[in-house]
């Protein structure tokens, strides 16, 4: 009798605990749901904390618009679907802060994601395989802190990424676009990245950021890469089918090693052709001991000279003595909160 009384003591033990671990989340104290269904301004008089509970729908004709100081948490495996618009406008000090959302199920928005002063903290914005958005996205003037997520698969429209300073890698896939249809745009401007990855057929801009650890674009259609500063590699990988003539290189500090890697899969039919490779810094970080000679900037390319079947080399123009300082980043990063 004993043994049976303590097999049940223990048998209710594991199951009160495992009822806790499954508890549901409680919203913050004081906190508000968050409004999906009609077209709403939230700010932080009214309340300044909103909860979003498990999966959530934004109607197609509801527009959500978010000011300064508010802050929306997620419980409960938050996530937002957001079929009409959600635009989010903090301010410099007065960010909006949002908590464990994932934005990955928004398929098509028809009123557009904009999020503006903006620190994200446990958001994701994943696509698995077959999935997509359609229509813009834009977050600027921001932060995606170290325990988001950032990979998606742009089907049709815009996507901008502007002052975002990120602690995550980034991974941006373009599925092919109909032909009917304008080609898909990507602009990453004035930001701090780390890791990006590029593919697909697409129009994209990398213009005045910082990018650690690599940009690598393959299988692309038109790029520009204007006035960055880069360490690892800057790499166009491309198909034996595709084509160079929209690759755009420009005035690009290679910093520490950092070696630009053109490159192309075996096409014993395909033209080969030349990259302009315009102003190019390679040196380091702080300035001095920037390499001229040729046979020293040979070093730091890896083409078509290296490897003859890839078709494709670089045309270096007179490279940079002097690291190029095109942007002011100090007066930029007081508008982004920082990552932690």
């Amino acid at each position: 009798m004993r043994l049976v009384t303590l097999v049940c003591l223990c048998a209710l033990f594991a199951f009160t605990y495992q009822a806790a671990e499954l508890r549901a989340e409680e919203p913050p104290a004081g906190a508000v749901p968050f409004p999906v269904d009609r077209t709403t301004k939230l700010t932080a008089r009214k309340g300044p904390v909103y909860y979003i509970d498990g999966p959530t729908v934004i109607a197609k004709k509801a527009e959500i618009t978010v000011q300064l100081d508010v802050r929306i948490v997620g419980i409960n495996g938050a996530s937002l679907d957001v079929q009409g618009g959600l635009k989010v406008h903090g301010t410099q000090d007065h960010w909006v802060r949002i908590d464990n959302v994932d934005f990955s199920p928004t398929r098509e928005s028809h009123l557009g994601v904009h999020l503006d002063m903006v620190d994200l903290r446990g958001c994701r914005f994943v696509h698995g395989e077959g999935e997509g958005f359609t229509g813009d996205l834009t977050i600027e003037n921001g932060a995606m802190q170290r325990d988001c997520a950032f990979d998606v698969c742009m089907h049709t429209g815009t996507l901008k990424l502007m002052t975002l300073d990120s602690g995550i890698p980034w991974t941006i896939r373009c599925a092919s676009p109909d032909p009917k249809t304008k080609p898909i745009l990507v602009q990453v401007r004035s930001c701090w990245a780390r890791n990006v990855r590029l593919s697909g057929a697409c129009d994209a801009t990398f213009r005045h950021s910082e990018i650690k650890d690599g940009l690598r674009c393959s299988n692309v259609t038109e790029v520009v890469v204007d006035g960055c500063d880069l360490t690892d590699t800057l790499a166009v990988h491309q198909g034996p089918d595709d084509v160079f003539k929209k690759i755009t290189l420009s005035k690009c500090n290679l910093f520490d090693g950092c070696t630009l890697v053109l490159h192309r899969e075996p096409n014993e039919d395909a033209k080969k052709e030349k990259v302009k490779v315009d102003k190019f810094y390679f040196g380091p970080r702080d300035g001095g001991g920037a390499l001229t000679k040729p046979d020293d900037v040979a070093k730091r390319i890896d083409d078509g000279e290296d490897v003859a079947h890839r078709r494709v080399v670089a045309r270096v123009g007179k490279p940079a003595k002097k690291k190029h300082l095109l942007v002011k980043y100090g007066p930029l990063r007081l508008r982004v909160p920082a990552v932690r």
